[in-house]
């Protein structure tokens, strides 16, 4: 499969037809609670009665479900700012949380588990914002897409003596042993956008995983 001819295009396309799925899932969720809502006030009318516990469970998921939503929504305003600046100072920490929640549904998906591991300390690079979020997303794709349904997968940002680095841990309690990650397309295709904002990747020597690498800037 050759690569895209526009790939920066390519990804914000795969990110936001991803985002706008769970914003329908989110108007879905609340359709049906507000309709479940409506019926519970019609009953109360002709039966003077109301089920003050299914009320108030059905507003708690309407409000879960807003909040998820202007979450989204605030993702995908972080993306689109991705293109304001060619380079600019920005907090890795930051970027793997973006990378995370907007990712989650690939995961789900896959019945993989995706979560966020704790910061060590602050670390910053230099970089595209959108390039950087290619080349993380991509990265993450062979982690997904590589690795068997039901992994635990968690992105961290930690240090090195080669300077800063996103760590990708996959585990899986159900193919024990070691997987090769560092072959085939995805990662090839993973590698030249890693290799564009001026970082490597590597795989686990044992285990499953793969780490992108920063050069200490100057």
């Amino acid at each position: 499969m050759r690569p895209p001819t526009y790939p920066e295009a390519s990804f914000l396309s795969e990110v936001t037809a991803s985002a706008t799925h769970e914003l329908r899932n989110v108007l879905a969720i609340i359709k049906e609670s507000n309709g479940l809502m409506g019926d519970m006030a019609q009953l109360c009318a002709v039966k003077g009665v109301l089920d003050e516990g299914r009320v108030n469970r059905a507003v708690d998921r309407v409000d879960t479900q807003v909040k998820r939503g202007a979450d989204i929504l605030t993702g995908l305003n972080r993306l689109s700012h991705c293109l304001d600046v060619d380079n600019a100072p920005l907090e890795l920490g930051e970027e793997v949380d973006l990378l995370v929640f907007m990712s989650g549904r690939k995961a789900r998906n896959r019945r993989q588990t995706l979560a966020v591991t704790a910061r060590e300390t602050p670390s910053q690079v230099t970089a595209s914002p959108l390039h950087l979020q290619m080349a993380l997303f991509a990265v993450l794709k062979v982690c997904t897409e590589e690795c068997p349904e039901g992994s635990a997968i968690s992105v961290g940002v930690k240090h090195s003596d080669e300077g800063p680095l996103v760590e990708f841990l996959v585990e899986s309690a159900s193919v024990p042993g070691t997987l090769a990650l560092s072959a085939g397309e995805l990662w090839m295709n993973a590698s030249l956008l890693v290799e564009a904002i001026g970082a490597r990747m590597e795989a686990f020597a044992d285990g499953w995983g793969i780490r992108v690498i920063f050069a200490v800037s100057g």
